[in-house]
């Protein structure tokens, strides 16, 4: 009885040692607070900081609050260090910045404005509901009170500040309806199923703007995001059930795709979906196109149709002039009070 005694007492012993022995090891195990953010595109240089640097700032903690892609409220429990303490202390200020674009080690990237970022708080979290963050959020996520949940980006890794905005008005636009019918539409395979979609990199080389890296897209309502170029190339249009058009894609995440996509932006051009310009516009104008796509003022503009006939309105025409549009017959326009049409409308440019 007593030799069992002493080897159960041993075993107990031994148990404890090992989960001790564990303990310590994991302690010494590199911790979430060596994981580094780094900051780049700063003229003195990029700031890499740790957790614990980060917790080293000023501190938030409290409820954040914000709508998520369907524009429900959100809210959460967090604790952070303000973006702006940390740039200050490194000699800049967030208000300055032209924008920055937060990008995670899953892929997701989401440029945040300049006019945001003036008039808003960025929180880099450590902690929600007051738990560090867990493997789907860490090393870093982002929270911008009282803004889109897109801009929430989770397992941010870097903050890129960007040297300029990108440019916002136009001198040209281009009428997605009357230049590609559905039999230009091309298959496209979405976890599993099949889609008819537009060739997001076809659509930018045959109509060429005058260069950049950022493609700004504008949904109906009124949804606003910036998108590189690189990452443009690697979605399509998806013209396919509800929610068309929408920038979709099968190697990025689904917190990227916009729904109800009215135009996308590039180079000094802007693409239209006119008839989902009309959804939110019942009665569009020429000059209600011109002020959505915010085309540059010039005191006459080219309008450009689908059989190589072109017509030249001033600007004060342009509020005469009525916008119809449908997937099958394209673009047309007519001058109110008149008998006056034109269909196949393909460019408007001053």
């Amino acid at each position: 009885m007593k030799k069992k005694t002493i080897l159960l007492l041993l075993a107990v012993l031994f148990t404890i040692a090992f989960v001790l022995g564990g303990c310590g090891a994991a302690a010494q195990a590199p911790a979430a607070s060596q994981e580094k953010i780094t900051v780049t595109g700063l003229e003195k240089g990029d700031i890499s900081l740790t957790l614990d640097d980060i917790k080293a700032a000023k501190t938030f903690a409290g409820k954040v609050e914000g709508a998520d892609s369907s524009g429900k409220p959100v809210n959460y429990d967090i604790k952070g260090a303000y973006f702006g303490d940390i740039l200050e202390k490194n000699g800049y200020k967030q208000q300055d910045l032209a924008g920055i674009r937060i990008v995670s080690t899953d892929g997701y990237s989401i440029q945040v404005s300049q006019e945001i970022l003036a008039a808003r708080d960025v929180i880099l979290a450590y902690e929600m509901d007051g738990k560090p963050l867990d493997k789907d959020n860490a090393p870093m996520r982002i929270f911008i009170p009282n803004e889109r949940a897109m801009y929430w980006a989770r397992m941010v890794s870097k903050i890129e500040v960007l040297a300029a905005a990108a440019a916002d008005t136009v001198n040209g636009i281009f009428l997605m309806e009357s230049l590609y019918k559905s039999s230009d539409y091309e298959d496209y395979e979405f976890i599993g199923q099949k889609y008819k979609a537009l060739n997001t990199k076809n659509i930018l080389q045959e109509y060429p703007g005058s260069g950049g890296d950022v493609v700004l897209m504008t949904a109906a309502d009124g949804l606003a995001k910036n998108e590189t170029l690189e990452n443009f190339y690697k979605g399509a249009i998806n013209m396919t059930g509800d929610d068309t058009p929408e920038f979709f894609s099968n190697t990025l995440p689904s917190g990227m795709f916009v729904k109800n996509l009215m135009l996308f932006k590039y180079g000094g051009n802007a693409f239209l979906f006119a008839a989902k310009a009309s959804e939110k516009d019942k009665a569009l104008t020429l000059q209600g196109v011109a002020d959505a796509c915010k085309l540059a003022q010039a005191e006459s503009y080219t309008l450009k149709f689908q059989d190589g006939s072109s017509k030249s309105l001033t600007a004060d025409e342009m509020k005469d002039w009525a916008v119809s549009a449908n997937a099958d017959t394209g673009v047309g326009i007519g001058k109110s009070g008149t008998e006056e049409k034109y269909s196949g409308l393909n460019s408007i440019t001053k």
